[in-house]
């Protein structure tokens, strides 16, 4: 029915043939009088919204990508070290793959320039503390300080993704003559 909407309701753990589980965007159909209406967000931008509030706790690294998925920062290491990630022949590699007996199994299609060399000792000195245990790995909703998943979180992401500035928020609410003399 055209009139149905998509909304997100929480959270799922799919698991694939490979071991590795993937949290999905689990949504229900509502009709428009039940429920409020993401401004013209498709699927696909809730799904990114979703992964940007999961934040992954590495055990032993086999659920985690390394590169995609947030773990070592509050961003994936993708966007931090884009230009190894640029030139780096293992993107879809777990955390296990990448970290596997203690040593850092990257390959790269060409050699490193001097901003590619300064990224790689960052990268370095992030991952060196890593240590995985046999245990599996964990996923907590990062958008809530408990760690729990809520819509209205999830509402909130889509909306206005990104830091809010309270002070200019405050700024542009304060009451002032529309004239200045």
């Amino acid at each position: 029915h055209r009139s149905d909407r998509l909304v997100p309701v929480g959270l799922a753990t799919v698991s694939d043939r490979s071991d590795r589980s993937q949290p999905i965007l689990v949504v229900n159909k509502v009709k428009p009088t039940n429920i409020f209406f993401l401004p013209r967000k498709s699927l696909q931008d809730a799904k990114q919204s979703c992964q940007r509030g999961i934040k992954h706790i590495v055990k032993n690294g086999k659920k985690t990508r390394f590169w995609f998925d947030v773990w070592a920062l509050e961003c994936p290491l993708k966007i931090a070290f884009h230009r190894l990630f640029d030139i780096c022949r293992q993107q879809n590699w777990t955390v296990f793959q990448v970290l596997d007996e203690g040593d850092i199994n990257l390959s790269f299609r060409r050699n490193f320039g001097d901003e590619e060399a300064i990224e790689w000792e960052e990268l370095l000195d992030l991952i060196e503390g890593t240590v995985l245990t046999r245990e599996s790995d964990t996923a907590v909703w990062a958008l809530e300080k408990s760690g729990d998943f809520t819509t209205s979180s999830l509402y909130r992401e889509l909306l206005f993704p990104g830091l809010t500035n309270k002070h200019m928020l405050s700024l542009w609410a304060a009451d002032l003559p529309l004239k200045i003399k």
